[in-house]
């Protein structure tokens, strides 16, 4: 969720945002990502997502099992605990508290209109950076995007 406008991020490093929608972890999910990196030479990629009400350690290596262990090296996984609308929804700029208990609806109403998962990558561009600096876990994917 960085953006190349921010201070804290490298300014020849510019993150792509994209959201790749599967029903629940597949092995489409692999097919996906790595069409993205076939004609590059370096890459990295960083996997941001939430448990989907899974526990920790099988959401993780859930995964990770969809990719070559080969591919691994330039992989990130990283669970969010809170869920990414939560930081999507203090980004777009909306009260602390009342993100951290029902994104969703204070969302809708800073767009206007009823949010749906897939608006989750358009809408994260619009973020602002500094906003969620300060948050906690945060630093769990910004960390990644800077190294």
């Amino acid at each position: 969720m960085l953006c190349n406008q921010s201070k804290h991020t490298s300014p020849c490093y510019i993150p792509s945002i994209q959201r790749l929608p599967s029903k629940k972890c597949s092995i489409a999910l692999s097919r996906k990502v790595l069409a993205r990196i076939v004609d590059c030479s370096l890459w990295k990629i960083v996997i941001v997502f939430d448990t989907e009400y899974r526990r920790p350690e099988l959401a993780v290596e859930d995964i990770a099992s969809h990719f070559n262990k080969h591919y691994h090296k330039n992989m990130e996984f990283i669970l969010v605990e809170p869920k990414h609308e939560t930081w999507l929804c203090i980004g777009l700029c909306g009260d602390y508290r009342k993100c951290r208990t029902k994104p969703e609806g204070i969302i809708s109403n800073i767009i206007g209109r009823k949010y749906e998962k897939q608006m989750l990558t358009t809408l994260a561009k619009k973020i602002d950076i500094e906003k969620l600096l300060n948050i906690e876990n945060f630093e769990t994917i910004s960390k990644p995007l800077n190294g």
